[in-house]
């Protein structure tokens, strides 16, 4: 009998390693950009669980499939972590995670990890392995452990998917697809894992998350190709620019509104969100020539009577 048996999964699953580790280099380089570190360990994280589960699939015998299993968790209790520290860093602007909140986050994947190698002890994790016959699909029976794990790390992902809805919401339409690619690159493999563990299960105790991550992959690999997302930082402005007391108005080169403060929306009497991706100059008088101000190469200080700004059009 064969120790291993790879199949349609397993190339699927060695299919998503390589996406994850082609992402995970993609984003090395733009590292140093807010947020980016965290999500390169991501997808570090995500390549060694779907590695793993690579040759947890293939294994023919239960103690390889348990130790396989531990070796992916690894991975699995990587991602959590390192998804919350990005949403906080990426979000919320923390340039430094200090290193107490780093050991804290640290505690539980160390505790889950070495409770997977051991498990063979007390089985306090996985209460049984059952490989159904046919398919070499091993079914796993769940400890109380296995359930406190799956809480805890749940709870941080959907901290973090807090912050990023928060922010697509709050960020405008400018912003709004760069957050969304990030969103939706999280969800996917979300949802394959709670088909693994909820249901339905189109086959009984195949995890679906391998596969979501290379949906995910893609979409992320689109964002930051296309999008530039993580040159971006949405909310990291928010202290410096929503709260300051002059107006600010930022454009692209075609004079689209790409950003505005409160301050200014409110000389407008708009709010944010109705002047974002909007021309600028159906905001002030036709008489001001705006264009051609803005296309000159000179400095430019203009003094305009607040009483002649109509817009062309009512929202």
């Amino acid at each position: 009998m064969f120790a291993y048996s790879f199949d349609l999964y397993s190339f699927i699953l060695l299919g998503t390693t390589l996406i994850a580790i082609t992402i995970g280099l993609v984003l090395w380089p733009r590292r140093k950009f807010r947020g980016v570190l965290w999500v390169f360990l991501v997808e570090i994280a995500a390549a060694e669980w779907a590695f793993g589960i690579m040759f947890e699939a293939s294994a023919t015998t239960v103690a390889l499939k348990q130790l396989w299993s531990a070796i992916a968790f690894i991975g699995t209790c990587a991602v959590p972590p390192f998804f919350f520290l990005f949403a906080v860093e990426y979000i919320l602007g923390q340039s430094r995670i200090s290193r107490k909140a780093l050991i804290a986050l640290a505690i539980m994947p160390v505790f889950t990890i070495t409770m997977a190698f051991t498990n063979p002890l007390h089985n306090l994790l996985w209460t049984s392995i059952t490989i159904t016959p046919g398919s070499n699909v091993a079914v796993y029976g769940h400890g109380l452990i296995w359930w406190f794990i799956f809480i805890y790390e749940y709870i941080l992902i959907l901290i973090g998917m807090y912050f990023l809805l928060k922010a697509a919401f709050k960020s405008g339409s400018f912003y709004t697809p760069h957050n969304l690619a990030i969103i939706i690159g999280a969800v996917l493999p979300i949802i394959g894992n709670l088909i693994y563990v909820f249901g339905p299960n189109p086959i009984p105790g195949l995890d679906w998350a391998p596969v979501g991550f290379a949906l995910s992959g893609i979409v992320l690999a689109w964002g930051v190709l296309r999008l530039k997302i993580f040159k971006l930082a949405p909310i990291a402005h928010t202290v410096l620019v929503e709260n300051m007391i002059d107006g600010m108005i930022v454009l692209d080169t075609n004079n689209l509104i790409v950003d505005i403060n409160p301050a200014s929306a409110a000389i407008f009497q708009r709010k944010p969100k109705q002047m974002i991706g909007q021309k600028v100059k159906q905001f002030f008088p036709p008489s001001l020539e705006l264009d051609k101000i803005l296309q000159s190469e000179n400095y430019y200080q203009i003094e305009i009577d607040l009483g002649q700004i109509q817009p062309e059009h009512k929202f």
